[in-house]
């Protein structure tokens, strides 16, 4: 909807930017005025009501479906009328029209289909004099014969753009075709503004301006944008760096040049996606994914627009400044971050926006600072500047060739897209390098081999082992084979994160605790505002160690390295899916009718969640195989229900309570699923769904700087890795956390300390009770319910 509402937005600038002129010239020098002779009959060469019509050929001729005899016939119409009314009619004043001339001629013979406002005539005439010279009480006959020549030379420059507006209604427009309406609207552009610096150009202030474009909106019934004018002057602004409260005699050439040249860009755009949403050539996204040669289309898009911008930065000498984004900011319209209103339901049957997006362009503005000076690198640091344009343009172009690359490989080979075996892609690589003869090409190969393969210890592996079946979701079984769509989303995200990482980052290739919760300042209201995180302060510590804990590559050193975010993203755009399902069908069953969460979400039912979630687990979990098989056969009702009161335990913010679910509770239980499906098949080594000793000690380091955390730092001390090592492994023997200070228990634990390492004593964890070790170890934000833990999390039930 939004894209929609930008695309009519845009057409209407468009049109009022390099039309505007020729239409309001119209208004203001045609037709009859006591003649001899009435001009013939309408569709004639001179006729009455030539501009009855003009809106709809304008919108005509923006949609393509105007001919040009017909464009043509329009314009030679007001000409011919141009060339009667001066050879029959005399005004007011010898040689020259007053303005109650003109509007005698516009409201009698030119408009007679509706009413026309006596105020059309001073802005009318204040354009005529910005633009042909004079002043604004009267209008000279050489003026009029500069207005005919003018309108000849719009009508020709326009009308060769025809052809190339039809392309909007074509099927599938060739790309060549749409960037060659892209340089046939620079090519007018060019000639507009070459024409335009011929003229007698003078000055126009913004209020004549507004006033102007207020009585053809009224003349003409077109609706206009709120406060068009003063963001036509902000454009002009940033583009041209003259005054914003008037257009100037050296402004107008550059004017119409910009604004053709953008406008191309839009209608190459639009011709490409066509104007039926539930179209496949509407469907953005999704080509931005599967058809590498739209990626590339846009590219030469945003490209062509590459001389305006550069245009822009020399007008304000190398620095356009952070003040004049913060008046971009203020131009949006107030839904610009929050364009829908969520649904209404039982408990909220007045939905409205959430009360952060009273604010958000304010949010928006704080945000442009760090965003500008360290994500994008502004080397002045005062706003947009050469050094902030590289970045961007390198970060896009970078994707641009990766991924057009990768669709290449598997387009030249025929590699399988979905299952390919790593000899397969090993040879598939080769095949296609040995087919490259630049010095780019091969560049922008290596970096496509080195994101699917690494070599290290002289072995050629995955540099992200695959997950991703054919239904583009992870799998989590040893059959899955390599797909593209994984490679795709790993050369989408990790240059990100590679970035963020040089501009963030403590150290090369790795973040630190701290690196998160300065990226977690910086961003967290915009991130808050598009529902993406919660403003919640534990937020950047509970995601780092989700990350340093929990993904195929995770260590627990207390450093997330590139590698191991880029899998903690892999695994949240999957879970995201799965949350999202999980809302769709949960909700509308369990709404607890006390209206929305934070960030939007309605509240739901906790006992009923936990009966259409965890009681039915199995349908929730058709990628998790093994879990779901072992969920069926090896665990009774009571055992599966106490599984899931763990699971929610360490997912849930405040530990297992009786409060409704919302947005986090639903995100963290479908992710804390794979959390542990990862964790239990990444050291479940021999796949017997059981980890034994051994491999209870292979898990251990990555839980050492947790576990840490959870034993008092002067017992952590005495044995370092043999200490953790054996509380680890008393969780898995007994499923709670060892007394490691008083009492009784810690008889127990030092008996445990003296055997948990011999090779013939037994212990060993199931995939449930993996559940139990992120319960004990999940620190619920609740004092409560931390107290609580230790009921909660110890079995009761089988043992």
């Amino acid at each position: 909807m939004r894209s929609k509402l930008w695309a009519k937005k845009t057409t209407l600038k468009i049109i009022s930017s390099f039309a505007f002129a020729g239409l309001i010239l119209n208004i203001t020098s045609c037709g009859l005025l006591g003649t001899k002779n009435r001009p013939a009959a309408a569709g004639g060469p001179v006729g009455t009501g030539c501009l009855n019509n003009s809106g709809d050929l304008l919108t005509r001729f923006a949609n393509g479906t105007i001919s040009r005899d017909e464009w043509n016939t329009s314009f030679d119409c007001i000409n011919a009328s141009l060339k009667f009314f001066t050879e029959y009619v005399h005004g007011a004043n010898q040689d020259s029209y007053s303005q109650a001339d003109m509007y005698t001629l516009v409201s009698r013979f030119l408009i007679t289909n509706h009413n026309v406002d006596q105020g059309l005539m001073a802005g009318a005439f204040s354009l005529k004099a910005a633009l042909f010279g004079g002043n604004t009480s009267e209008f000279t006959l050489g003026e009029v014969e500069l207005v005919k020549d003018a309108l000849t030379h719009l009508r020709d420059i326009t009308g060769d753009l025809i052809p190339y507006m039809q392309l909007q209604n074509s099927a599938n427009p060739s790309y060549a075709d749409l960037e060659g309406l892209v340089a046939a609207f620079q090519s007018a552009g060019e000639q507009l503004s070459d024409y335009i610096n011929t003229l007698p150009v003078g000055s126009l202030s913004s209020d004549a301006f507004n006033n102007l474009l207020a009585q053809v909106s009224k003349t003409f019934a077109i609706n206009l944008i709120d406060g068009l004018g003063d963001k036509i002057f902000l454009g002009k602004w940033i583009l041209l760096n003259t005054r914003p409260d008037a257009f100037e005699s050296a402004d107008w050439g550059q004017i119409f040049k910009t604004a053709l040249g953008v406008a191309g860009i839009y209608y190459a755009y639009k011709s490409a996606v066509g104007s039926d949403p539930l179209a496949a050539q509407h469907q953005v996204i999704t080509r931005l994914h599967e058809d590498y040669r739209f990626r590339e289309f846009l590219w030469q898009l945003a490209l062509s627009a590459k001389p305006y911008l550069q245009n822009a930065l020399n007008q304000h000498h190398g620095n356009i400044p952070f003040p004049l984004w913060d008046h971009v900011i203020d131009q949006l319209p107030d839904s610009f971050l929050n364009p829908t209103i969520p649904a209404a339901t039982a408990g909220n049957p007045t939905p409205t926006p959430d009360p952060f997006f009273n604010t958000p362009k304010s949010v928006f503005k704080n945000v442009l600072r760090p965003l500008f000076r360290k994500f994008f690198a502004s080397q002045s640091q005062m706003g947009v500047d050469q050094q902030l344009g590289s970045t961007v343009s390198d970060l896009i172009e970078n994707w641009v060739e990766t991924t057009g690359m990768l669709d290449r490989i598997y387009e030249s080979t025929g590699l399988d897209p979905v299952n390919a075996t790593q000899a397969q892609m090993i040879a598939a690589l080769n095949q296609y390098q040995g087919m490259l003869s630049t010095p780019q090409d091969q560049a922008t190969f290596l970096k496509v081999k080195n994101n699917i393969l690494t070599t290290a210890n002289n072995k050629t592996d995955w540099r992200y082992k695959p997950l991703f079946n054919g239904t583009n979701r992870i799998y989590f079984d040893g059959a899955v084979q390599y797909s593209k769509y994984q490679a795709f989303i790993t050369m989408s995200v990790e240059p990100l994160i590679q970035h963020l990482n040089a501009t963030y980052g403590s150290g090369n290739g790795y973040f630190i605790e701290t690196d998160f919760e300065s990226i977690y300042a910086d961003y967290r209201d915009l991130l808050f505002g598009l529902q993406m995180v919660n403003q919640n302060s534990k937020f950047p510590s509970a995601r780092f160690q989700d990350i340093d804990i929990f993904t195929p590559a995770s260590d627990g050193n207390q450093q997330d390295s590139i590698q191991e975010m880029t899998y903690w993203a892999l695994m949240v755009i999957d879970s995201g899916a799965l949350s999202t399902k999980m809302r769709a069908e949960i909700t509308p069953l369990c709404d607890a009718g006390q209206g929305l969460d934070a960030m939007g979400w309605e509240w739901v039912n906790a006992d009923c969640f936990r009966k259409q979630f965890g009681d039915r687990l199995e349908y929730w979990i058709p990628n998790f195989p093994h879990l779901a098989k072992y969920w069926a056969t090896h665990l009774t009702l009571a055992q599966q229900h106490q599984a899931m009161i763990w699971l929610e335990h360490g997912a849930r913010r405040d530990g297992y309570d009786e409060s409704p679910f919302g947005h986090d509770d639903f995100g963290s239980m479908a992710t804390i699923l794979y959390y542990t499906e990862t964790l239990f098949t990444r050291y479940d080594t021999n796949a017997d769904d059981i980890m034994e000793q051994s491999e209870v000690l292979q898990a251990y380091p990555i839980f050492k700087n947790l576990l840490a955390k959870k034993v008092p730092a002067t017992v952590a001390n005495i044995g370092g890795d043999f200490l953790l090592q054996g509380v680890f492994s008393y969780i898995i023997n007994y499923q709670e956390l060892p007394d490691t200070t008083t009492g009784g228990g810690i008889q127990d634990f030092v008996y445990w300390l003296l055997i948990y390492w011999i090779p013939t004593t037994h212990y060993q964890t199931d995939r449930a009770g993996v559940f139990n070790i992120v319960c004990q170890l999940g620190v619920p934000d609740s004092a409560a319910q931390q107290a609580m833990s230790k009921t909660i999390c110890t079995p009761t039930i089988g043992n």
